[in-house]
């Protein structure tokens, strides 16, 4: 098994289950509370805050909420989908992308969502 191949299964595990972890999140009877470590110290939101309520409000149909939460929520949501999809097609098919594409392609969508939740934080601490 190549080193790709592992890697491919690896992200695969690890974006099936932030997928599935945000269809179940609103199912369960209860409500998890915020662990943000930054907000706690420091007092400001920090730049992942408000996502999992953004993606909750999205998965619900409440886009308005998804919106005041975390603007970049829903699309941090469809990335996640986008590369559950890449990467499960890429494992059982064992076809992809050249390993150096692949990976210039994944850290240009990270560094994509990176700016778009540092911008929206910064926004956010304009305002607050």
């Amino acid at each position: 098994m190549s080193s790709q191949h592992v890697w491919h299964i690896k992200m695969m595990s690890l974006f099936w289950v932030f997928v599935f972890a945000s269809i179940v999140l609103p199912l369960l009877p209860f409500k998890i509370p915020s662990v943000c470590l930054f907000e706690r110290i420091f007092g400001i939101p920090c730049l992942g805050c408000g996502v999992r309520s953004s993606i909750i409000a999205f998965l619900q149909g409440n886009f308005q909420q998804a919106i005041i939460s975390n603007p970049i929520g829903p699309f941090v949501l469809l990335v996640c989908v986008e590369f559950a999809g890449y990467f499960t097609y890429a494992t059982f098919t064992q076809r992809s992308f050249k390993w150096k594409d692949e990976i210039r392609i994944f850290r240009f969508v990270n560094v994509i969502v990176f700016s778009l939740l540092s911008l929206q934080w910064g926004c956010r601490l304009l305002i607050y």
